[in-house]
């Protein structure tokens, strides 16, 4: 029999275990954006908007944080 993986034994669900990929790629995404080259500031808000977005929708699908058991 094989091994299960950690997070099966995690009082967390398994897609939370996605969460802090999903918080690096915010970060790394917004950096990007911020110091990027932009052909107007408004260009430079529409992405920023959209990273914002993305980020809010991803944290969503992945449903509320299960406290841990005792």
């Amino acid at each position: 029999m094989h091994a299960l993986p950690t997070w099966v034994d995690s009082p967390r669900k398994p897609t939370q275990v996605l969460q802090p990929f999903i918080d690096m790629q915010y970060a790394l995404l917004r950096e990007r954006a911020e110091h990027g080259q932009w052909v107007s500031p408004q260009a430079r808000q529409t992405r920023l908007d959209q990273i914002e977005h993305d980020y809010r929708r991803d944290t969503l699908a992945l449903g509320p944080p299960r406290k841990p058991q005792p």
